[in-house]
């Protein structure tokens, strides 16, 4: 730049000079931005295994309540099955029958039914209660 030009941009008050980010800037800027990256960075994964912790406790509720609808009542003498599926989800489903005061006469017999559905960990389950009669066949 030509001496007289920047003397008469120096009595206008403009500064000539070429100013830029000093090195320091610059890190704060990296620094700030790595936080912020993290900080995006571990919510978006908490939110899949959020969503994945869902899908599998909405599949668990799925397999109890089927298992559940395949007895339209229970056997005499009450009822312990069991299951395994390949995808790692275990079920159990017993029945107990109801305790019933002695003035009562029912003539249907209930039962106190419970599916049971684990998958992982021991903690990770979920639980149907319901009441059933008791199955008798047709030809009584």
């Amino acid at each position: 730049m030509p001496v007289n030009a920047r003397l008469q941009g120096e009595r206008r008050g403009i500064s000539t000079r070429q100013t830029g980010f000093s090195l320091l800037e610059i890190l704060v800027a990296f620094v700030i931005l790595a936080f912020a990256m993290t900080a995006i960075y571990e919510s978006a994964g908490g939110s899949v295994k959020a969503t994945i912790t869902d899908e599998r406790y909405s599949y668990a509720l799925l397999l109890a309540e089927s298992v559940l609808n395949n007895y339209q009542g229970v056997p005499p003498g009450g009822l312990n099955q069991s299951g395994h599926l390949e995808n790692g989800f275990d079920w159990r489903i017993t029945a107990v029958a109801r305790p019933v005061d002695s003035d009562q006469k029912m003539a249907w017999p209930l039962y106190d039914v419970q599916v049971d559905v684990r998958w992982g960990e021991p903690s990770k389950h979920v639980t149907l209660d319901s009441v059933l009669p008791e199955f008798r066949s047709q030809s009584s």
